[in-house]
């Protein structure tokens, strides 16, 4: 069944590439019949002519010549056009923006259509085309068809100076435990531009040692603000719990990438899970010998492309698909300032680290080693202890989950490699008000204490509970009921559970977190004579955080294999220009049929026929007024591309190259204008011809010059 679908496939292949020859209009066609086949006589049948020319390709002989003629760039645009789904020319040039410009991505185009190794694909309303590897060739290049030349590993200066920078501070459970614990006692910490006030500033460098700069402690609670685990409240900063717990219950990778893409903003739901997704795939596919950022920027495209392809099917694809599917008329430019932002809060958080300089002395980026070290599980046992003056040293084998169990009733003192706290009165009772009690204190002191607890702490415990109880004050949500009702609300299986104390008979203390949980707990308890929470204002309701999954090694699912060692043709190139300068040819038929061989579009001697040879002028440089007018108007005529340069000794090379479909001429005293439809940014533009450097036609369909 698979084997017959694949033929269906590759039969459908065909049938396209067959049908994008077929509309091709008259003068290309018979262009390209005369180059690959010879003479067309007439009556001709053009389905016949498109088997003449498909046999020719069918030929080993053949297809080995235009195998050897593939150059380094030839094959990169090959391999994208392959693995990218859908590919037309506008998501070649975001792919390839940092690689090629516009002008020599579109020659590349050209030349490989004309050396018939892809083919355009229109869509229903033939307003939109997708380039395809030519079928008949694609057994043939399946060979040099690997991920890997897309994501290229960088060739470093000098590999014996490669060393991991671990001057990065990292992220670990203690480390947030310690944010945790210095927010929940000093709620008043930050100012409203969210810097320390004055008196934290001065004690953050003993509480933290390790950290020489607070403003990664501030990028730290903004992230934290942005993920709503902090709610800024007017001038104080108040503790999420019940968020704090749906986080803890994520793995330490998962809770360090949410925390790195949320420090510059704060994102849906939606926005939150498809950044970490791409993020965490992303660092999963970097290769051990690292990435330069244009080439993560691909590796990010690319995992987008085969994460949203319903077809490529892994555990988790459906969801992840629907996830990065949402959205889908995002535009280029907008993806690309995501993965930018999402590629720096990486490098920002020390998820992946600055080790090396390529030849060209881009920055390398890899996965930080301690970051992989943080994905292993953690051990929460037995790992602090606790000494006869409440002090307690937590050992940084803790989780999160497992530490946010006992920091609510300790005070942070100082973090460094051991996360150090002190019980205290003023700390119990923060806890006390979370419903801690001396027994549920000590029961999970015991839990995590490699020792037995002093008695002096016990009895202190007790100590500040009951004076903890001396005196309350309550906030929160009261019932009142007549003493007939008292028994129906004690006994009841909704509502009781929530009674947190009894004020007086008949009063109650509910322990509802708000207006909307009070309402429904009352609706379930079937008591019709309790009417609507008074003062009820709605309040958003968080979702809790959401696991992700990521596919390891996604790329090897595709395609692992080595490169053929590949060299260009030389010889043959060699052996073709021999065999042109034996011919009896004027100058410009020469000079065509050389650019042709340069071009790579003639791999046979027999393709050297001087009767195929269109004269015709497509460039003009300086002066020569008229002959930049006839470039173009034969340009506008074609439907061709032009490219124009102007002198600029701001940039580097001297001066500015325009591309773009000429639209137009207009004329004045002085001067002629042409105006222009600028690509890749498809804007219009009125330039002047006078002051222009050269004009050139660039060929805008096969063989037009």
């Amino acid at each position: 069944m698979i084997e017959r679908n694949n033929k269906n496939i590759q039969a459908q292949k065909v049938l396209d590439w067959r049908e994008y020859l077929s509309i091709m209009d008259n003068q290309q066609f018979f262009s390209l019949m005369h180059l690959y086949i010879g003479e067309v006589k007439t009556p001709y049948n053009k389905q016949n002519l498109i088997e003449q020319l498909s046999s020719f390709i069918r030929k080993e002989e053949n297809q080995n010549l235009i195998f050897n003629m593939l150059s380094e760039n030839d094959i990169i645009i090959l391999n994208a056009i392959y693995f990218i789904s859908d590919v037309t020319q506008e998501k070649l040039s975001s792919f390839f923006s940092g690689t090629f410009n516009f002008a020599i991505l579109y020659e590349i185009l050209l030349n490989l259509e004309e050396r018939l190794l892809i083919f355009k694909k229109f869509d229903a309303d033939h307003k939109t085309n997708y380039y395809k590897i030519n079928p008949l060739l694609e057994k043939k290049l399946l060979s040099i068809l690997n991920i890997s030349n897309l994501l290229q590993t960088p060739e470093t200066k000098d590999s014996s100076t490669i060393i991991e920078n671990t001057n990065k501070f990292q992220l670990t459970p203690l480390f947030l435990a310690s944010i945790y614990s210095l927010i929940n006692l000093n709620p008043d910490l930050c100012k409203l531009d969210g810097t320390f006030k004055k008196k934290i500033e001065n004690s953050i460098c003993n509480i933290f040692p390790s950290i020489a700069d607070s403003k990664f402690l501030i990028q730290i609670i903004t992230s934290l603000k942005n993920l709503s685990l902090v709610i800024q409240n007017d001038n104080y900063l108040e503790i999420n719990h019940e968020r704090w717990k749906s986080f803890s219950n994520l793995t330490f990778t998962e809770q360090y990438i949410y925390l790195a893409i949320s420090h510059n903003a704060k994102l849906t739901q939606n926005d939150l899970q498809k950044k970490a997704i791409l993020l965490s795939t992303i660092i999963d596919n970097i290769s051990e010998s690292g990435f330069t950022k244009n080439t993560l920027y691909k590796c990010a495209y690319l995992i987008n492309e085969k994460l949203s392809n319903e077809n490529f099917s892994f555990t988790t694809s459906s969801r992840l698909s629907s996830i990065l599917n949402r959205e889908t008329n995002q535009t280029s430019k907008s993806f690309t300032d995501d993965v930018s932002s999402i590629i720096n809060d990486a490098i920002n958080f020390g998820i992946l680290i600055h080790f090396s300089q390529d030849i060209n002395n881009e920055p390398i980026y890899k996965v930080s080693k301690n970051f992989c070290d943080l994905q292993t599980s953690f051990n929460s046992e037995k790992v602090l202890t606790i000494d006869s003056g409440f002090n307690v040293s937590i050992l940084p084998e803790i989780n999160l989950s497992s530490v946010l169990e006992i920091i609510n009733f300790m005070e942070l003192k100082r973090f460094d490699t051991i996360l150090q706290m002190e019980i205290t009165k003023k700390s119990c009772i923060k806890s006390f008000d979370l419903k801690e009690t001396p027994e549920t204190i000590c029961a999970k002191l015991e839990k995590y204490c490699n020792h037995q607890l002093p008695q002096n702490l016990i009895i202190s415990i007790e100590d500040w509970y009951e004076n903890y109880l001396s005196a309350q004050i309550y906030h929160g949500y009261v019932l009142k009921v007549s003493e007939t009702k008292k028994i129906l609300i004690e006994n009841n299986p909704e509502i009781a559970p929530h009674i947190k104390t009894i004020l007086a008979p008949g009063i109650y203390l509910l322990d509802f977190t708000d207006s909307e949980q009070a309402q429904n707990v009352i609706e379930k308890s079937q008591l019709d004579f309790i009417g609507n929470v008074r003062n009820t204002q709605n309040q958003i309701s968080l979702l809790p955080f959401q696991k992700f999954s990521c596919v390891k090694n996604l790329f090897e699912l595709i395609q692992n294999q080595e490169n053929p060692n590949l060299q260009i043709n030389n010889e043959l190139i060699q052996e073709l220009k021999n065999h042109l300068s034996t011919m009896e040819l004027t100058k410009e038929q020469y000079e065509d049929l050389l650019n042709r061989i340069n071009r790579k579009i003639v791999i046979t001697k027999t393709q050297l026929r001087k009767e195929t040879v269109k004269v015709e002028k497509i460039e003009a440089f300086g002066m020569d007024f008229s002959g930049k007018i006839h470039v173009i108007e034969n340009a506008i005529s074609s439907k061709s591309f032009i490219e124009i340069s102007y002198e600029a000794n701001n940039l580097p090379e001297g001066k500015q190259v325009i591309l773009g479909t000429p639209i137009s001429l207009s004329k004045d005293i002085n001067d002629t204008y042409v105006e222009i439809l600028v690509e890749p940014e498809k804007t219009q533009k009125t330039l002047s011809l006078a002051s222009a450097l050269s004009v050139k036609k660039i060929r805008g369909a096969i063989l037009n010059g």
